[in-house]
């Protein structure tokens, strides 16, 4: 019987030892993967610098972004994607704003001269939401450098992401008022659009 409960000791003992070591083996992948996500960001946030806000102040005062530099841009970010595997590292809801913004810019940069300029300052501020999106996947939270406009929850929607918990890390969005009751209403909505009409 003493013999029995040490070999059933040991074997409790062995499976903590191996869960230990199974943990620490993901927990070691976690942060390679973390870092190799860093270095793929910044390689981004560079290809980026063309649609940079700051480019529409004075001292620069270029103007938004035209076609032709959003060609280049999306020639850049179409290789940054694959180069490397850096697609892979991007969480899902990165890469379905990066997908977003960069379809975009394509159709953007197929519009040629005749495009609005308006329609660069908006690329360019999809750009900025991108950005903002990397950040908080790496928790560099802080507000982001500007408030967010009507015309950017559409971006945000189409994008597949909440645009009352976009760039708001989970125990502000929470504890938002404006969060709930907006829930509570796109509820109420799909109800009435689902009910047979009479």
């Amino acid at each position: 019987m003493n013999h029995g409960c040490r070999r059933a000791r040991n074997h409790v003992g062995d499976r903590r030892h191996r869960l230990y070591l199974a943990h620490n083996v993901r927990r070691q992948q976690r942060l390679k993967v973390a870092e190799l996500r860093v270095e793929a960001d910044r390689e981004l946030w560079g290809h980026m610098r063309v649609a940079r806000p700051t480019r529409l102040e004075p001292p620069e005062s270029k103007g938004p972004l035209t076609p032709k530099e959003a060609e280049g841009l999306y020639g850049e970010m179409t290789t940054w994607y694959f180069e490397g595997g850096n697609g892979m590292l991007l969480p899902h809801d990165t890469r379905e704003m990066y997908l977003t913004a960069k379809s975009r810019l394509g159709r953007y940069a197929t519009q040629g001269d005749g495009a609005a300029a308006e329609e660069g300052r908006r690329r360019m501020r999809e750009l900025s939401l991108l950005r903002s999106q990397m950040k908080s996947d790496l928790d560099i939270y802080g507000d982001p450098y500007f408030g967010l406009r009507a015309d950017d929850g559409e971006f945000i929607e189409a994008s597949g992401l909440d645009r009352l918990r976009w760039g708001r890390p989970w125990y502000r969005w929470a504890s938002s008022p404006q969060y709930w009751l907006g829930r509570i209403g796109r509820r109420r909505a799909a109800r009435r659009g689902s009910a047979p009409s009479s």
